[in-house]
Protein backbone atom coordinates (compact mmCIF):
# COMPACT_ATOMS: atom_id res chain seq x y z
CA UNK A 1 0.00 0.00 0.00
CA UNK A 2 1.21 3.15 -1.21
CA UNK A 3 0.43 6.55 1.21
CA UNK A 4 0.50 10.10 -0.11
CA UNK A 5 2.81 12.24 1.46
CA UNK A 6 -0.45 13.49 3.27
CA UNK A 7 -1.38 10.36 4.40
CA UNK A 8 2.32 9.73 5.98
CA UNK A 9 1.84 12.87 7.67
CA UNK A 10 -1.05 12.05 9.44
CA UNK A 11 0.47 8.41 10.34
CA UNK A 12 3.98 9.99 11.37
CA UNK A 13 1.62 12.96 13.54
CA UNK A 14 -0.37 9.94 15.41
CA UNK A 15 2.10 7.56 15.66
CA UNK A 16 1.73 7.47 19.58
CA UNK A 17 -1.44 6.25 19.19
CA UNK A 18 -0.57 2.56 18.34
CA UNK A 19 1.43 2.81 21.79
CA UNK A 20 -1.54 3.82 23.36
CA UNK A 21 -3.90 1.37 21.50
CA UNK A 22 -1.51 -1.65 22.51
CA UNK A 23 -1.56 -0.62 26.24
CA UNK A 24 -5.36 -0.15 26.45
CA UNK A 25 -5.96 -3.35 25.18
CA UNK A 26 -2.95 -4.99 27.43
CA UNK A 27 -0.84 -5.86 24.15
CA UNK A 28 2.37 -6.55 24.08
CA UNK A 29 4.70 -4.09 22.47
CA UNK A 30 6.73 -6.49 20.95
CA UNK A 31 4.55 -8.70 19.70
CA UNK A 32 1.80 -6.69 18.11
CA UNK A 33 3.23 -3.34 17.04
CA UNK A 34 3.57 -4.27 13.61
CA UNK A 35 0.00 -5.36 13.49
CA UNK A 36 -1.21 -2.39 15.02
CA UNK A 37 1.28 -0.21 12.96
CA UNK A 38 -0.63 -1.52 9.47
CA UNK A 39 -3.67 -0.60 10.97
CA UNK A 40 -2.77 2.78 11.32
CA UNK A 41 -1.20 3.47 7.75
CA UNK A 42 -4.60 1.71 6.27
CA UNK A 43 -6.81 3.71 8.54
CA UNK A 44 -4.56 6.66 6.83
CA UNK A 45 -5.01 5.51 3.28
CA UNK A 46 -9.13 4.68 3.82
CA UNK A 47 -9.38 8.25 6.14
CA UNK A 48 -12.61 10.49 5.09
CA UNK A 49 -12.71 13.64 7.77
CA UNK A 50 -16.09 14.57 5.44
CA UNK A 51 -17.57 11.85 7.94
CA UNK A 52 -17.04 14.05 10.49
CA UNK A 53 -15.17 11.15 12.27
CA UNK A 54 -11.90 11.54 14.39
CA UNK A 55 -8.94 9.95 12.97
CA UNK A 56 -7.96 8.52 16.12
CA UNK A 57 -11.30 6.83 16.47
CA UNK A 58 -11.49 5.36 13.32
CA UNK A 59 -7.42 4.51 13.69
CA UNK A 60 -8.19 2.12 16.91
CA UNK A 61 -11.21 0.50 14.81
CA UNK A 62 -8.56 -0.59 12.25
CA UNK A 63 -5.62 -1.45 14.30
CA UNK A 64 -8.47 -3.66 15.93
CA UNK A 65 -9.45 -5.31 13.03
CA UNK A 66 -5.86 -5.97 12.28
CA UNK A 67 -4.75 -7.53 15.64
CA UNK A 68 -7.98 -9.46 15.27
CA UNK A 69 -7.40 -10.97 12.05
CA UNK A 70 -3.48 -11.63 13.42
CA UNK A 71 -4.95 -13.47 16.36
CA UNK A 72 -7.64 -15.62 14.62
CA UNK A 73 -4.64 -16.65 12.13
CA UNK A 74 -2.41 -17.58 14.69
CA UNK A 75 -5.02 -19.72 16.56
CA UNK A 76 -6.00 -21.48 13.34
CA UNK A 77 -2.15 -22.67 12.72
CA UNK A 78 -1.98 -23.48 16.17
CA UNK A 79 -5.30 -25.43 15.49
CA UNK A 80 -3.72 -27.05 12.45
CA UNK A 81 -5.52 -24.94 9.94
CA UNK A 82 -3.39 -24.22 6.91
CA UNK A 83 -0.39 -26.43 8.39
CA UNK A 84 -1.31 -29.52 5.43
CA UNK A 85 -1.14 -28.70 2.31
CA UNK A 86 -1.68 -30.88 -0.72
CA UNK A 87 0.12 -30.12 -4.33
CA UNK A 88 -0.35 -31.24 -7.35
CA UNK A 89 2.91 -32.34 -7.80
CA UNK A 90 2.87 -34.54 -4.61
CA UNK A 91 3.61 -38.13 -5.46
CA UNK A 92 1.84 -41.13 -5.84
CA UNK A 93 1.68 -44.29 -7.58
CA UNK A 94 -0.91 -46.42 -9.63
CA UNK A 95 -0.14 -50.23 -10.84
CA UNK A 96 3.47 -49.44 -9.38
CA UNK A 97 3.53 -46.19 -11.93
CA UNK A 98 5.02 -42.95 -10.71
CA UNK A 99 2.61 -40.09 -11.01
CA UNK A 100 1.69 -36.97 -9.30
CA UNK A 101 -2.10 -35.86 -7.91
CA UNK A 102 -1.60 -33.39 -10.82
CA UNK A 103 -1.85 -36.22 -13.33
CA UNK A 104 -5.49 -37.61 -11.92
CA UNK A 105 -7.35 -34.97 -12.44
CA UNK A 106 -8.50 -33.77 -16.22
CA UNK A 107 -8.33 -30.50 -17.10
CA UNK A 108 -8.19 -28.95 -20.42
CA UNK A 109 -5.48 -26.55 -20.23
CA UNK A 110 -7.00 -24.36 -23.05
CA UNK A 111 -9.89 -23.58 -20.86
CA UNK A 112 -9.12 -21.33 -17.90
CA UNK A 113 -12.39 -22.32 -16.37
CA UNK A 114 -10.97 -25.49 -16.26
CA UNK A 115 -7.79 -24.85 -14.46
CA UNK A 116 -9.81 -22.65 -12.18
CA UNK A 117 -11.56 -25.04 -10.99
CA UNK A 118 -8.78 -27.65 -10.44
CA UNK A 119 -7.22 -25.20 -8.46
CA UNK A 120 -10.44 -24.43 -6.18
CA UNK A 121 -10.60 -28.45 -5.68
CA UNK A 122 -6.78 -28.64 -4.60
CA UNK A 123 -7.77 -25.85 -2.35
CA UNK A 124 -10.68 -27.71 -0.90
CA UNK A 125 -9.11 -31.00 -0.42
CA UNK A 126 -6.46 -28.93 1.51
CA UNK A 127 -8.65 -28.13 4.42
CA UNK A 128 -9.59 -31.96 4.49
CA UNK A 129 -8.65 -34.17 8.08
CA UNK A 130 -5.51 -36.06 6.82
CA UNK A 131 -7.50 -39.25 6.62
CA UNK A 132 -10.56 -37.95 4.41
CA UNK A 133 -7.54 -35.82 2.64
CA UNK A 134 -5.50 -39.02 1.70
CA UNK A 135 -8.75 -41.32 0.77
CA UNK A 136 -9.12 -38.66 -1.99
CA UNK A 137 -5.55 -38.60 -2.99
CA UNK A 138 -5.75 -42.11 -3.87
CA UNK A 139 -9.14 -41.70 -5.36
CA UNK A 140 -8.16 -38.73 -7.51
CA UNK A 141 -5.12 -41.11 -8.55
CA UNK A 142 -7.73 -43.77 -10.12
CA UNK A 143 -7.90 -46.52 -7.34
CA UNK A 144 -11.38 -48.26 -6.86
CA UNK A 145 -12.95 -47.89 -3.71
CA UNK A 146 -11.98 -51.68 -2.46
CA UNK A 147 -8.34 -51.02 -3.24
CA UNK A 148 -8.96 -47.53 -1.39
CA UNK A 149 -10.48 -49.59 1.64
CA UNK A 150 -8.10 -52.12 1.87
CA UNK A 151 -5.09 -49.72 1.45
CA UNK A 152 -6.44 -47.78 4.35
CA UNK A 153 -7.49 -50.44 6.15
CA UNK A 154 -11.26 -49.55 6.39
CA UNK A 155 -14.47 -50.69 4.80
CA UNK A 156 -15.55 -49.85 0.76
CA UNK A 157 -18.55 -48.82 2.47
CA UNK A 158 -17.00 -46.40 4.45
CA UNK A 159 -14.85 -45.50 1.98
CA UNK A 160 -17.79 -44.70 -0.36
CA UNK A 161 -19.26 -42.65 2.36
CA UNK A 162 -16.06 -40.40 2.80
CA UNK A 163 -15.75 -39.61 -0.84
CA UNK A 164 -19.88 -38.59 -1.05
CA UNK A 165 -19.18 -36.58 1.79
CA UNK A 166 -15.56 -34.92 0.18
CA UNK A 167 -17.51 -34.78 -2.84
CA UNK A 168 -20.40 -32.57 -1.21
CA UNK A 169 -17.05 -30.37 0.65
CA UNK A 170 -15.51 -30.03 -1.84
CA UNK A 171 -17.99 -28.78 -4.70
Amino acid sequence: MQLTLEQQKLVEDNHNLIYSFLNSHGLSIDDYYDVAAIGLCQAAALFDASKGLKFSTYAYTAMRNEVLKETRKDKAIKNGGGAITVSLQEPTTQDDEPLTIGDGIPASYGNPDDAIAVDCAVDNINKLCPKHREIMKLFISGYKQGEIADIIGTSQANVSRIICKCRKDIA
